[in-house]
């Protein structure tokens, strides 16, 4: 996973094989927590959020970073709630999830042929999805890479916004 902080936007995404890429686009404060750590420090915490695997070890990580720097800025929340849109992502079958403009976009693994089209994860989706038509769209339209299906939804304005979208499809 890579993280980059810059002009005042927070970029997250990963890119591999069998992983799932995000990107949040959007206008934070400066990040004053890691102002005075040095670069090399700040990459640690990045690589250390990394390995995060499960919602026990992020907890664990967020509790030593309060430790270590007392109360944290809601741009941190922000971080580790992206962590856990990642997660969820993943078991949805996003190969990428971008949220910018005031929107979450899904996108589904690109090979139709995939089994996980036949799984029960993509069962929850469309049952969410049929279920709460006003809160997400889905559709298939033609991208750069081929036609893609994707999981919109509208009106989201954080990160915590769009964890609360997403956590009721893998409940």
């Amino acid at each position: 996973m890579s993280f980059l902080l810059s002009f005042n936007c927070l970029l997250i995404f990963e890119k591999d094989n069998d992983s799932t890429s995000l990107l949040i686009m959007r206008p934070i404060a400066p990040f004053s927590l890691w102002a005075h750590i040095h670069i090399t420090e700040r990459l640690n915490l990045y690589t250390q959020l990394n390995n995060v695997k499960t919602e026990e070890q992020l907890k664990i990580f967020e509790s030593q970073l309060i430790d270590r720097f007392g109360e944290l800025p809601a741009q941190v929340f922000d971080l580790l709630n992206s962590v856990r849109i990642k997660w969820i992502a993943s078991k949805i079958g996003f190969e990428k999830i971008v949220m910018k403009h005031g929107k979450l976009v899904g996108y589904f693994i690109s090979d139709q042929q995939s089994n996980f089209y036949q799984s029960k994860w993509f069962t929850k989706v469309l049952q969410f999805v049929q279920s709460n038509p006003n809160i997400c769209k889905m559709k298939e339209t033609q991208t750069r890479n081929g036609l893609r299906l994707l999981l919109t939804f509208e009106s989201i304005k954080s990160v915590e916004q769009a964890l609360s979208k997403l956590e009721p499809i893998v409940a």
